[in-house]
């Protein structure tokens, strides 16, 4: 299932109080995140996804992934430990004048289509870190 959130945030968001969106994911396997940023934020707005308080993305904790006129697809492949899950993706906006809009996907899979896709190998699979 593709999952998308195409967000517009407001000029003057901080990510001291960034917008917040909820996502339910209800397939136990995260195999990819796109991210497209269309010209203009010129690296003033950028987003992370929260799984309950673990930042899931960027890995690098408190980090935020920024971008202008950006189109990335990331393999993940990482299995959830609970379905449904729900992630937080927290947007923010240091332009003063200008909103700008980010579009994220989430590719997630449900365990038979993981089964017949890595059949034969564990291809780097990752789990949350205890």
């Amino acid at each position: 299932m593709y999952y998308q959130i195409s967000k517009v945030i407001p000029p003057n968001t901080p990510k001291n109080s960034p917008l917040a969106v909820e996502i339910e994911i209800v397939e136990p396997f995260i195999y990819a995140i796109y991210i497209f940023f269309p010209p203009g934020p010129c690296g003033l707005a950028g987003f992370r996804i929260l799984l309950g308080t673990w930042q899931f993305f960027p890995v690098i904790e408190d980090e935020w992934f920024i971008g202008d006129d950006l189109t990335l697809l990331l393999p993940v492949y990482y299995w959830l430990e609970h379905i449904p899950e729900t992630f937080i993706i927290e947007f923010y906006n240091n332009d003063d004048t200008y909103e700008h809009l980010i579009h994220i996907g989430i590719v997630a899979l449900s365990s038979e289509t993981v089964s017949m896709m890595f059949a034969g190998g564990a291809y780097g699979i990752y789990h949350r870190p205890t």
